[in-house]
């Protein structure tokens, strides 16, 4: 019996061991491949860096690799050099947009985003990230006035780009998402429903989803409250 426990521990250890070695060769294996990734991505910056940059391309390519790195005053550096060689181009001023918004600078990233929206008027995109630059401002601003009025700044220019492309999931997706934040949840789902309807996107049906269990139970409290005061 005392033999028979003893190889029930020794297989219970063996089979931990094996366990443990496994996990240990896994994380081993993750690691040395997160950091052959990052040598790779430090290797293609100080060549492109070395190459001397000289196309909008270039310093385009630049500047998201300095991004990666969390270098987002070399970035904006880069964007500005491709600024120069073609100051008509609004791609450009999206990327300096977006190297801002990664410092939190959003008045900034609201401006560059306006320059593009001059050059390029019809661009449904530039009209969603110039809301979306609002509703990012407006998570972080402690003023409740001031987060629904930024709200409604980013729903302006959101419900523009939707008229620009109304047949665009993901557009709809970010105009449901908005009014959610402002708390319009009538419009959110509609907007939503619209997503699912052109495009079948999940993130849209698991969105509709939370706006429809936030709107049942703003419902239920607003009844409960109703029944008390019926009470008193």
């Amino acid at each position: 019996m005392n033999l028979f426990k003893g190889k029930k521990i020794a297989i219970v250890v063996i089979v931990i061991l094996i366990l443990f070695i496994g996990g240990y060769s896994l994380i081993k294996f993750n690691l040395i491949n997160k950091w052959r990734y990052v040598c790779l991505k430090e290797r293609e910056l100080k060549e492109l860096i070395n190459k001397e940059p000289k196309t909008i391309s270039d310093y385009i390519t630049l500047g998201h690799m300095y991004i990666s790195h969390k270098e987002y005053d070399k970035a904006i550096k880069s964007f500005e050099e491709a600024k120069s060689i073609n100051p008509n181009n609004p791609d450009i001023y999206m990327h300096l947009a977006n190297a801002y918004c990664f410092k939190e600078k959003f008045n900034k990233a609201i401006k560059e985003i306006k320059k593009a929206m001059k050059i390029d008027s019809s661009n449904p995109n530039i009209y969603m990230r110039l809301a979306d630059i609002y509703g990012l401002k407006s998570s972080i601003t402690t003023s409740a006035k001031e987060k629904e009025s930024l709200l409604d700044k980013a729903l302006t220019y959101a419900e523009k780009s939707v008229n620009l492309s109304p047949n665009d999931p993901f557009l709809h997706h970010q105009l449901g998402f908005l009014y959610e934040q402002r708390g319009l949840l009538n419009k959110a789902l509609i907007s939503y429903k619209k997503a699912i309807k052109i495009s079948n996107s999940i993130l849209a049906v698991s969105q509709l989803k939370e706006a429809e269990e936030i709107k049942n139970d703003s419902l239920e409290a607003y009844n409960r409250v109703k029944k008390l005061n019926k009470v008193k």
